[in-house]
């Protein structure tokens, strides 16, 4: 069954004891819950990262349970962060499509890949 938004929010949240909030900040900066948060965010993006290095650069099986795995870590992080923000997902989604539209109008190119991916890799090469 899905969850929606809210409930996810809802369930994210919930695993955020007062207790084990105070714990985790008692060593940290003042903002130490989103610190925590923004922390634990970039450590799962690195481990969806390395997940996918591994899969292109050194022929590991692509593994698409442990990618949804990851994924769903990074979403955690995410919303947690967000919601310590003060954002919700549709203000932030609406913003983000103000942004591309904006550098989008002044650079309609820009997500243009104009080259195959021989291409693309010869290029990477070239330049390490």
């Amino acid at each position: 069954m899905s969850m929606s938004y809210a409930e996810f929010l809802e369930y994210i949240n919930s695993r955020y004891t007062e207790s084990n909030v105070d714990q985790q900040n008692a060593n940290a900066a003042p903002h130490g819950e989103l610190l925590h948060a923004v922390l634990g965010l970039t450590g799962e993006v690195g481990e969806l990262t390395d997940l996918i290095k591994k899969s292109v650069f050194y022929g590991r099986p692509w593994d698409g349970d442990k990618l949804l795995s990851e994924l769903g870590d990074v979403i955690h992080y995410y919303m947690r962060v967000a919601h310590l923000l003060g954002y919700s997902l549709p203000t932030i989604m609406d913003n983000n499509k103000q942004k591309l539209e904006a550098r989008d109008a002044k650079n309609p190119t820009h997500y243009v890949t104009p080259v195959s991916d021989d291409e693309l890799l010869a290029k990477i090469n070239k330049m390490i």
